[in-house]
């Protein structure tokens, strides 16, 4: 029988508030799946610079979507489950997993033309040159939804206490779009839900890593106390 005093027991639970993380600041950016002209990485090495512990720069034909609402990015997973059930217990006596479905969902707040065009599920080779210039689009209707890569950096802190989150999804399709508002009080808004799926080619969902100077193992060591 054990004979730690709860004191002990609270000074081995490893806390640490630095790895509590608000994700006050955000990257998202968008290219064309399939594209052989975009380096998509597929290792964790490739998302950070091991010297600065800052992201990699994304390469050129990554489209920048620009604001998002303060709501920032919403994660989805859900797992689906099957029980087989015996008649002598009413627990089950076998579980099968049957599916797992990842969404992501962002409310773009800026109306530009990379958005729109988006809004429309047109694939990035049908999107402006640039997001700032005129656009203009025809609406034939769509025949099937576009796959898309996406690219998201999440910064927390500033400076040297700074920690990012790099994460790039190798292949996506809008499954869900949220109603537009168009009046005097309120900003228009794009709000997309992502589907998130493996990728044929790298037989990947996607890669993700977090690093930064704020790291824990990167800070200096607090000065001993004399």
């Amino acid at each position: 029988m054990t004979t730690a005093v709860i004191e002990e027991t609270l000074e081995g639970m490893d806390l640490n508030e630095r790895n509590v993380r608000k994700w006050g600041q955000a990257a998202f950016g968008i290219s064309a799946y399939g594209d052989a002209t975009v380096k998509v990485p597929t290792t964790v090495e490739e998302l950070f610079n091991p010297t600065t512990h800052k992201p990699t720069a994304w390469p050129q034909g990554v489209k920048r979507m620009g604001w998002i609402t303060t709501d920032g990015m919403s994660l989805g997973k859900d797992v689906s489950s099957n029980n087989t059930m015996g008649l002598q217990s009413l627990y089950p006596v076998r579980t099968d997993m049957e599916s797992i479905e990842e969404t992501l969902g962002v409310n773009f707040l800026e109306a530009n033309g990379f958005t729109e065009a988006l809004y429309r599920l047109l694939p990035v080779e049908a999107w402006p040159e640039t997001k700032e210039g005129a656009y203009g689009f025809k609406g034939a209707g769509a025949a099937d939804i576009p796959d898309y890569v996406l690219w998201l950096v999440l910064k927390d802190g500033a400076g040297s206490n700074a920690v990012y989150k790099h994460r790039v999804i190798h292949r996506s399709r809008i499954n869900g779009l949220e109603d537009r508002n168009q009046n005097r009080g309120d900003p228009e808004t794009f709000g997309c839900t992502f589907g998130l799926f493996r990728d044929p080619v790298s037989g990947l969902v996607d890669v993700e890593a977090s690093d930064g100077p704020g790291k824990p193992t990167h800070l200096a060591a607090p000065p001993t106390t004399p």
